[in-house]
Order: structure tokens, then C-alpha cells, then sequence
């Protein structure tokens, strides 16, 4: 049996109209931007208060620090303004370390450059998770660790 080979035919399609007022996506939606106007004066206020970064210690003015959320992902939203879920971070390549570590390593820092701020059941329900979901001693103890791995 001999084998004829296919036909390659044009398809028989009008060509789509596009929109007559045709707008890129925006970046953030006005929601979004609402709400990080409205927490901004409460960012720049904590950064202020900060010494430096609390990751590595270094005296770093406000204006070269970045606010980490700890909560992240979904939650990021709601700890936008909440200090026990926030850390002031030095912008070379301490934010981007600090991102890799599990969040009971990032409250542990966050209990040793401010104890005060600290509340382990608030940012658990900030996350919706349950009260024990991350308990104090556990971030007593990645605090000791990182005190001992400390130079």
C-alpha cells in the first residue's frame, strides 16, 4: 500500500478584533494599593524606631532597612502593620537569608533584638493557624541556637 503524503491547508479564520480600548493589567489592584498606602506611615515609623538590621546587627539607617513579614504568602496582607509579625532587615542579603528560615527561626529573632514585641498566639491566629501551632519554647529554643552559633 502506497502512503500519499497529507496536504498542508490554511485554516478559514477571520482574523479576532481587538478591544477598541485595549489597557494593560495593572500591577496591584487598587485594593492592594489602598492598602499599603494606608500602612505606610505605620512601616516607616517602625523601621525608624529600629537600631539596625536584626539579622546581622549592623548599624543601617531607616531608609536602608526592609520590612520582612514574617507571616508571608496569604497572610502577608494582614501582618502588614503588626510588629510581633514583622522584622527589620538590612536589603543586601539578609532579607533574602532570613526568608529561608522556618518562621519559629524568624520569631526567635524577632525575641532577641525586641522581647517586648514578641506574641507567639497572636501571630499564630494572624495565620489562622491554632494557638499551639508554634509555641514559645520552640522559639526558645531556636533562640539558644542561635546564640550558640553566634560568633
Amino acid at each position: 500500500m502506497k502512503r500519499t503524503p497529507l496536504k498542508r491547508v490554511p485554516l478559514k479564520r477571520k482574523p479576532r478584533k481587538l478591544g477598541r480600548f485595549r489597557k494593560p493589567l495593572r500591577q496591584t489592584s487598587k485594593k492592594t494599593a489602598r492598602r499599603k498606602r494606608s500602612t505606610t506611615p505605620f512601616r516607616i515609623a517602625f523601621l525608624k524606631s529600629l537600631a539596625g538590621c536584626e539579622y546581622c546587627g549592623r548599624q543601617t539607617p531607616a531608609n536602608e532597612l526592609a520590612p520582612h513579614e514574617i507571616a508571608g504568602g496569604p497572610d502577608r496582607p494582614k501582618a502588614l502593620d503588626k510588629a510581633f509579625a514583622m522584622l527589620g532587615l538590612c536589603q543586601l542579603n539578609c532579607h533574602d537569608i532570613v526568608q529561608q528560615e522556618s518562621k519559629a527561626r524568624q520569631l526567635a529573632r524577632l525575641y532577641l533584638s525586641r522581647p517586648q514585641d514578641l506574641d507567639v498566639v497572636a501571630f499564630n491566629r494572624l495565620r489562622g493557624k491554632a494557638d499551639g501551632a508554634i509555641t514559645l519554647e520552640e522559639v526558645l529554643a531556636e533562640a539558644e541556637l542561635i546564640q550558640e552559633c553566634a560568633p
